[in-house]
């Protein structure tokens, strides 16, 4: 007992905190990837492709009875379709492809045309092949028929450049060295919507430079290191004015946040 006093009399050294790289780092594609045909939990999707297929970056591998889909991570051949343990202990399909080399697909390749106004199964299609499985609060997981007929308009939305622990420093950095990409998507979004009211958080020390780059596409909203300033449903809430349930959709009440 003695010992264990003494022990805990003792002031514990802590090792040195670890330099972060404050380089964003271009990882190489993998050789060979293993895709789960599996939405937690759920098996959604059934492969479209067959063992021996070439398929290139963002292709098509796997589509649900309702059209959501999954893809292609890397560019390659198929080398298998078989199955696997998940992370979250599902046994699921999965399609092995090893990798060949080639280009991904570009947006012009996967989506061609524009999607004729006012034609919402075109656009729920659309929506689908950029990966995006709707309907949006329910994962489309088994629900045949989306629900984007009785969403609100966005009239808000909220670009976060700032992640919500201080110490994780990711969006800052992609906020700093891709700010020409960021440029070009608030171009976009104001472009897609015009009417909405746009904002962007930074970190506080960034909040000059900021405004420099975006202010004509974004509200520019600096936030302090203060972890407690920056506590995510907290800062949408005061920046639109609507406090949304942990257990409810932004868009739901016409608010867009990324």
């Amino acid at each position: 007992m003695q010992g264990l006093l003494k022990l805990l009399g003792k002031k514990i050294k802590i090792g040195g905190t670890i330099v972060p790289d404050p380089d964003i780092q271009q990882v190489e594609e993998p050789d060979r990837v293993v895709i789960p045909l599996d939405y937690p939990g759920h098996i959604h999707y059934l492969p479209v492709v067959e063992i021996g297929d070439s398929v290139r970056k963002g292709q098509v591998i796997g589509k649900s009875r309702i059209g959501n889909c999954a893809f292609a991570t890397i560019s390659g051949t198929i080398k298998d379709i078989t199955s696997v343990w998940t992370a979250q202990s599902v046994h699921s399909p999965a399609v092995v492809i090893e990798q060949n080399g080639e280009a991904p697909l570009s947006p012009q390749e996967i989506f061609g045309d524009p999607v004729p106004l006012f034609d919402a199964k075109a656009a729920l299609n659309r929506i689908r092949l950029a990966g995006v499985n709707a309907p949006w609060t329910l994962s489309g997981r088994d629900y045949r028929e989306g629900e984007i007929s009785k969403l609100p308009p966005i009239e808000k939305v909220v670009i976060t450049g700032v992640d919500e622990e201080p110490t994780i420093f990711k969006s800052q950095l992609l906020l700093e060295q891709n700010s020409q990409r960021v440029l070009e998507g608030l171009k976009k979004v104001n472009t897609l919507l015009p009417n909405a009211q746009v904002w962007l958080t930074v970190p506080g020390h960034m909040e000059d430079w900021a405004k420099e780059q975006f202010s004509e596409y974004a509200e520019i909203l600096p936030l302090a290191q203060s972890y407690r300033v920056r506590i995510h449903r907290e800062v949408i809430a005061y920046i639109t004015g609507k406090r949304v349930s942990i257990r409810d959709s932004y868009i739901k009440h016409g608010i867009a946040v990324q």
